[in-house]
């Protein structure tokens, strides 16, 4: 993690940044308040430590165009000011923690470390939902397309099919009726004729 430590202080400034090194971080200092915003203006840094009382230009206007700027980076502000109004007017400008001096250094390392982490979860957090609701998306309109088009060929299919056999076996049956009925009054109609037949014979007789 690379932090920037902006403070006019030399000891202190000093101090700061050789406890964060031993920690682990890598570490940039600055005593000019002019510098500290280029630097947070064109280095990509995870974290800013600012002084408010800096020559060159105040600590409240650094944090107010870097926030104009970019949003994302965290930062702690370490000041002499104990006034709640000064407190209230550094957090309304985006900083995310105010420390005011003096401090312990291990008063420091909770802060920046829960900053730490509460920034990474909300990172996390981010990524996540933009993934799920990606794969949603991606299902529901496949699943989608799949359902419509396959329920309704199956149908269309079916429906067709049922039609066509019910229409095939009604017409089938009517011929098979119509054919039996002729079948039977020819011959009732024959047999009817020969009987008349027969019996005039036997009057001639």
């Amino acid at each position: 993690m690379h932090i920037l430590v902006i403070e006019d202080e030399a000891q202190l400034c000093s101090s700061i940044a050789e406890g964060l090194r031993l920690d682990g971080y890598e570490v940039d200092t600055c005593m000019d308040g002019n510098e500290g915003l280029d630097l947070c203006l064109t280095e990509p840094f995870d974290l800013v430590l600012l002084d408010l009382n800096l020559p060159g230009m105040d600590g409240l206007s650094i944090l107010q165009q870097l926030r104009a700027e970019n949003s994302s980076t965290p930062v702690i502000i370490l000041s002499a000011r104990t006034q709640i109004q000064d407190k209230v007017e550094g957090l309304d400008l985006g900083a995310n923690d105010y420390l005011t001096k003096p401090f312990h250094f291990e008063e420091l390392e909770a802060r920046l470390k829960e900053l730490i982490k509460a920034n990474e979860s909300a990172d996390g957090s981010d990524k996540t939902d933009k993934s799920d609701k990606a794969d949603g998306t991606d299902k529901t309109d496949s699943t989608g397309k799949t359902d419509s088009t396959g329920k309704t060929d199956s149908t269309d299919k079916t429906d067709s099919t049922d039609k066509s056999d019910s229409t095939g076996k009604t017409d089938s049956t009517d011929k098979s009726e119509d054919a039996g009925r002729t079948d039977k009054t020819e011959e009732t109609e024959s047999a009817g004729s020969g009987d008349t037949t027969d019996n005039s014979s036997d009057r001639t007789e």
